[in-house]
């Protein structure tokens, strides 16, 4: 049994212990609108047990579909449509863009995942040594929402939790955008470089703050 971590430019960069110092007061100058944030996208914290066997691996050809980036892996509910998860990724696929018909869909979504989770490092100026984030996408809310209740026994109603001890994000399709990503990406990332889970109040304000300066 192990503890479950539940639900911009380099110009930009804090340093670790100086945004450790600036989340406090950040987090209670935005209390309430930290508190409504979070009961979205859990954080499951110490205190929450779950056996590594309930992390809901994937294995091939258990209905599901995976694309391999530089920093995640993703497993894919069958049904799941691939361009709906582009488009709620926010990726610059204008016309006048250059990134306009260059390249599949999969490795659209696998450019963007890999732009987010760079983004989040380099605002929290953290780079631990960590493993692929496993990026977990059910076809609906209702399968998101059994596994949450299977790991912890909770009937929350979830658009995200990652678990730390499963390096892994948990997510729907309905509910997937850069914004759920980049949350739940830089409590992975906040959690590596401290080998382990901070106060809540310094990880949820940190992840908050770089959700708010994700750029497209």
């Amino acid at each position: 049994m192990r503890s479950l971590h539940a639900i911009h430019d380099g110009a930009h960069r804090v340093h670790p212990f100086t945004a450790a110092l600036l989340a406090v007061p950040l987090y209670f100058f935005m209390a309430p609108s930290l508190q409504l944030f979070s009961e979205y996208f859990d954080v499951i914290r110490s205190g929450v047990m779950v056996d590594r066997s309930v992390c809901g691996y994937v294995e091939k050809g258990a209905g599901w579909n995976t694309i391999e980036t530089a920093h995640f892996t993703i497993y894919v509910e069958s049904g799941i449509d691939l361009g709906a998860v582009k488009r709620r990724l926010r990726n610059d696929f204008s016309f006048f863009s250059r990134k306009a018909g260059r390249g599949t869909t999969e490795e659209n979504i696998a450019s963007r995942l890999d732009s987010i989770f760079t983004q989040a490092r380099d605002m929290l100026d953290m780079y631990p040594a960590m493993p692929k984030i496993r990026l977990k996408i059910f076809k609906s809310g209702e399968s998101l929402d059994r596994e949450y209740r299977a790991m912890t026994g909770n009937n929350h109603r979830m658009k995200a939790f990652y678990v730390h001890d499963c390096d892994m994000i948990y997510t729907c399709e309905e509910e997937l955008s850069d914004s759920v990503i980049v949350h739940e990406t830089a409590h992975a990332i906040v959690d590596h470089y401290y080998k382990g889970i901070p106060p809540p109040r310094i990880s949820e304000a940190l992840a908050s703050y770089v959700d708010m300066q994700l750029s497209d």
